[in-house]
């Protein structure tokens, strides 16, 4: 390879495909990252297993080799417009796996010959369609969400992003790490199970931020479904003081995962849009019959500019985390009561005490805190004494920290030094800025 320079503006757009591999490096005037042997093996095990569950999307192709890489790097080479992959050492000076990422192929480049995946958005050229569903495969927990509990209509109480939508029906929801669409085998997935029968709705909704960006459009949604209904189980999508639109195409009832995929021209005077996975009526909207134990599982959600909808590529974890954190932040989750602090402090009287946080990123807005009990944390202070608390508010909340006022019956020293702690498995503190 000759040279590596910043990659060019035509290339801006590929984010997508560079989101995989988390936060690049920029210092050298060219995008880099390096990259863990297992990281590369897991990216590729998803393409290698796409491109064994498809057919009509792949092609054999066969590219030239890069003239000199290190093991373990990723990079943008604006020669030829496309992204390598470096993992591993071997003989030469290349390294034994080398990926090339192109828009139309995605190519084992060691000399030996792949199925390619074929990744466009609406035709355009030099153009890989970026995911806007942040989560679509639901690795991202915050809340901890396991076993079948019961669900309420409107709560984001799913994985992170993901509001439950109940009408006229009781459900259970639960996050299933098993069975998962074998194209992408890392991904989680989440159930909800009608727990009542009669005319209603069920499903979950992702609400899309930046809706303005899509007023006017074509848009493809796409995603997994699997359910033992064989009526009115689809995807939907709401546009906000538009109405409601759903896929002809319904879920057969067999049990088995079906891909499912929408491509629908975005109103222009849309107010807002979001995407669900839904048991519901052709147009959207209007309820159904729904028996005890009917279930609608979903897991891959993506959405699309254009008109075709590429395979599911998941984003590092690292990054989808991030994501997600910029609408909800669990600070304390109860996982670990010995050693599980909120953050240093101070008291500025007998009774209260004030600490400061930083949120891991910058929050969507101020969020709101959201303490599950008031008085399921301690406030140390002296050598060893705890305290425990009576009363937690936000003081100032900005969206990159907040100051929190702690209160306890007494016992505090005004000017001491103290940090505040969780002292139970059901200690909860959230930053909650959800749309």
């Amino acid at each position: 390879m000759a040279k590596r320079e910043s990659y060019p503006a035509m290339l801006a757009a590929n984010l997508a495909l560079l989101d995989i591999f988390g936060v690049w490096d920029e210092s050298g005037g060219f995008l880099t990252k390096k990259i863990t042997i297992e990281e590369m093996n897991k990216q590729w095990a998803t393409v290698t297993a796409l491109a064994a569950a498809s057919t009509g999307s792949f092609t054999f192709a066969q590219s030239a080799t890069p003239s000199a890489t290190q093991a373990d790097e990723t990079w943008l080479d604006t020669d030829d417009g496309k992204v390598y992959v470096s993992s591993g050492s071997g003989t030469g000076n290349w390294g034994t796996f080398i990926y090339q990422l192109v828009l139309n192929n995605m190519t084992e480049v060691s000399g030996i010959t792949v199925n390619s995946v074929e990744l466009l958005n609406g035709g355009v050229t030099g153009y890989l369609p970026h995911n806007f569903i942040i989560n679509g495969d639901n690795r991202v927990n915050q809340r901890l969400l396991a076993g079948a509990v019961g669900a309420n209509d409107g709560v984001y109480e799913a994985a992170d992003l993901w509001k439950t939508l109940l009408n006229g029906i009781t459900a259970n929801i639960e996050l299933v790490t098993s069975s998962q669409p074998s194209a992408t085998p890392g991904s989680q997935s989440v159930k909800l199970t009608a727990t009542s029968t009669a005319s209603g709705k069920l499903g979950i909704q992702e609400a899309i931020e930046n809706w303005e960006l899509f007023a006017g459009k074509t848009v493809t949604f796409f995603c997994y479904l699997k359910s033992n209904k064989s009526s009115n189980v689809r995807l939907s999508i709401v546009e906000n003081g538009i109405g409601n639109t759903a896929t002809s195409q319904v879920h057969t009832g067999g049990g088995n995962w079906e891909l499912f995929t929408f491509t629908v021209a975005v109103s222009a005077g849309i107010s807002g849009l979001g995407v669900i996975p839904r048991i519901v009526a052709s147009n959207g909207s209007s309820n159904v019959s729904i028996t005890s134990g009917d279930y609608i599982e979903y897991t891959d959600v993506g959405m699309v500019l254009g008109s075709n909808a590429p395979p599911f590529i998941p984003r590092d974890l690292e990054t989808e985390t991030r994501k997600c954190q910029r609408y909800f932040y669990r600070a304390v989750d109860g996982s670990d009561t010995t050693v599980e602090q909120v953050g240093p402090g101070f008291n500025n009287s007998t009774t209260n005490q004030r600490v400061t946080l930083r949120y891991p990123v910058e929050m969507r807005i101020a969020p709101s805190l959201v303490v599950n009990d008031i008085t399921d944390f301690n406030v140390f202070h002296k050598a060893t004494t705890s305290t425990q608390t009576t009363n937690i508010v936000s003081s100032v909340a900005t969206k990159r920290t907040i100051e929190m006022t702690v209160t306890v019956a007494s016992g505090l020293t005004a000017g001491e030094g103290s940090y505040l702690r969780a002292r139970s498995a059901n200690t909860k503190l959230d930053f909650d800025a959800q749309l």
